[in-house]
């Protein structure tokens, strides 16, 4: 007999976090999910330091949530990837933390048969020590439609760059991205196709394509996105999904 479980959340819509997971998984091998009064919150740090990305599940978006302290734990994010690759539409989604079993349930249930699949996944306790990096500010804020991020990125890959180059000139944004003998540039403004567009400073730095397409995965499930950069700083790349739920992203530059 399975002891009782001290963390239960109830989540309407499993499908609606599939590429939140899946981008954790591209970016941290081990993903830390910390349970708290005000909602439910997943973190990742890539292994060589460069990334870092939290999302968010406030308590407001769960059906129901049952908690009896504060918990932190870390599963492995493939797996939670691969259990969240199941996910469909009609799919509700259980969690349920046993800490002496140390293993995290996760039951989808379909919302139109009631018929339910679980899962168990490995649940070490974590001393929940990671926290979002120093931020001091921004440079230059874009907000922009989520899939346009994603189209620069695999533009600049198709050419078989390694870096984007991210510069200001005027009241513009310039993309850049360099594979002998190709190159690649995208300007972008206010209108065209940005959204909105705040320089303080002028910036000029580059990030590594391959941190840049872990980061865009969740651009499918979001309509737009706040991107901040600062001199000598990571970019902070805000997602924000059709319901309460946020995804951040950290990348540092390339040095």
């Amino acid at each position: 007999m399975g002891c009782q479980a001290l963390f239960r959340a109830e989540y309407e819509n499993a499908s609606r976090l599939k590429y939140a997971i899946q981008a954790l998984s591209k970016i941290g091998i081990d993903a830390e999910v910390s349970a708290k009064p005000e909602g439910l919150g997943l973190t990742v740090i890539s292994p060589d330091k460069v990334m870092m990305a939290i999302v968010e599940v406030p308590l407001s978006a769960f059906i129901d949530y049952q908690l009896d302290d504060t918990y932190a734990f870390i599963v492995p994010a493939d797996q939670l990837n691969n259990i969240f690759k199941r996910a469909t539409r009609n799919d509700r989604v259980i969690l349920e933390y046993e800490p002496e079993l140390g293993n995290l349930r996760l039951t989808m249930v379909d919302k139109k048969t009631e018929v339910a699949r679980t899962f168990e996944l490995r649940a070490l306790p974590s001393t929940g020590g990671l926290g979002e990096p120093k931020y001091r500010g921004y440079s230059v804020r874009l907000v922009l439609g989520a899939t346009d991020f994603k189209q620069y990125v695999s533009d600049a890959r198709a050419i078989g760059a390694s870096d984007l180059l991210f510069k200001t000139d005027g009241e513009k944004l310039v993309l850049e991205a360099f594979s002998e003998p190709y190159s690649y540039t995208a300007i972008l403004e206010k209108g065209n196709p940005l959204i909105d567009i705040d320089i303080k400073e002028d910036i000029n730095m580059s990030f590594m394509l391959s941190s840049l397409q872990a980061a865009a995965k969740p651009a499918t499930a979001s309509e737009e996105m706040i991107i901040e950069l600062g001199t000598a700083a990571p970019m902070k790349i805000l997602y924000r999904f059709k319901g309460p739920e946020t995804m951040t992203v950290w990348i540092s530059p390339v040095q």
